[in-house]
C-alpha cells in the first residue's frame, strides 16, 4: 500500500466480528426496543381510554361531511375537541384505519403508522381537497411540517 497519503479514514478505531462485519451495539437495540414499545403504549392509551372515541361513538360524523366542498377548495382538518387525527395514504388503507380504531387495535393501528400506510395530523391543518370518494375525500396538506403530503379522511373531518 502506498503509504504518502493517509486513508480517508481511519478504520482501525471500528472492531468487527468473526466474519468482519461490525456487531450491532446492544444499547442501541435496546433504545429501539424502548422507543417502540413506548409508541405502543402511547397508541394503545389513546384507544383504551377513550381519546379516540370520537371514531368509535359518533360514526354518523364521519360521513356527514363538512358542507359543500368541491373539489379543489381549501379546506381544514377539525376533528372537534382533539388535537388530531389519523390519515391513510390510500382509500383502501384508510378504511382499514378506521375498522382499526374501532376495533380499538392498537397495534394494528401502530403497524400502519410504522409502515407508512398511515399518519397522524393536526386538527386546524389546511389542505386542498384533491377528489372525494365515497365517504372520504382525498386532501393534499398546505403548509407546515407535513406539507405536500396526501392521504384520505373521513368527510366528517373536513370544514370549509
Amino acid at each position: 500500500m502506498d503509504n504518502r497519503f493517509p486513508p480517508l479514514f481511519d478504520t482501525s478505531r471500528f472492531r468487527t466480528d468473526v466474519k468482519g462485519k461490525r456487531p450491532v451495539s446492544k444499547a442501541l437495540i435496546a433504545a429501539v426496543i424502548v422507543a417502540l414499545a413506548c409508541f405502543i403504549y402511547v397508541v394503545n392509551g389513546l384507544i383504551s381510554n377513550g381519546t379516540l372515541n370520537w371514531y368509535v361513538n359518533d360514526r354518523a360524523s364521519l360521513n356527514s361531511g363538512g358542507g359543500a366542498v368541491r373539489e379543489g377548495d381549501m379546506v381544514t382538518i377539525s376533528v372537534p375537541s382533539q388535537k388530531f387525527t389519523f390519515m391513510a395514504t390510500t382509500l383502501d388503507k384508510e378504511e382499514e384505519l378506521v375498522g382499526h380504531i374501532v376495533a380499538k387495535e392498537a397495534t394494528e393501528v401502530t403497524g400502519m403508522i410504522l409502515r407508512g400506510d398511515a399518519f397522524t395530523v393536526p386538527s386546524g391543518t389546511a389542505a386542498r381537497v384533491l377528489e372525494q370518494r365515497g365517504d372520504y375525500y382525498h386532501v393534499e396538506i398546505v403548509g407546515g411540517d407535513q406539507g405536500g403530503m396526501d392521504g384520505y379522511i373521513p368527510k366528517g373531518f373536513v370544514k370549509k
